[in-house]
């Protein structure tokens, strides 16, 4: 149920209180709409623990990997590999170049 139904709800009731039958309807209706909120708002609660230990779970194999890694700054330093890097870069790649002489995507 939208916020705006549910207040049209509302102010049906309290514009019908005089009618017991139409009121009751009514109450019931909202008393169902409220149980399945409750229930979207357990099973969202749920996912969301489940997820935020997921998260959790992955931040600590991403630590002991960088920390197994180690610390590698150094090692670019050094000259040579830098040269090798430098040799490694070509030109960037055109969009022409993902075509071949049809036009199809290679």
């Amino acid at each position: 149920m939208t916020r705006e139904e549910h207040e049209a709800l509302v102010l049906n009731i309290l514009a019908n209180l005089s009618d017991q039958g139409q009121v009751s309807e009514m109450l019931n209706t909202l008393r169902e709409d409220y149980s399945q909120q409750l229930t979207t708002v357990d099973t969202l609660t749920n996912e969301k623990t489940t997820l935020t230990t997921h998260n959790e779970s992955l931040k600590n194999v991403n630590n002991k990997i960088m920390l197994q890694l180690g610390d590698f700054s150094s090692t670019l330093k050094d000259k040579k590999v830098e040269d090798k890097i430098e040799e490694k870069v070509e030109e960037p790649m055109k969009f022409e170049d993902l075509l071949n002489s049809e036009g199809e995507m290679l």
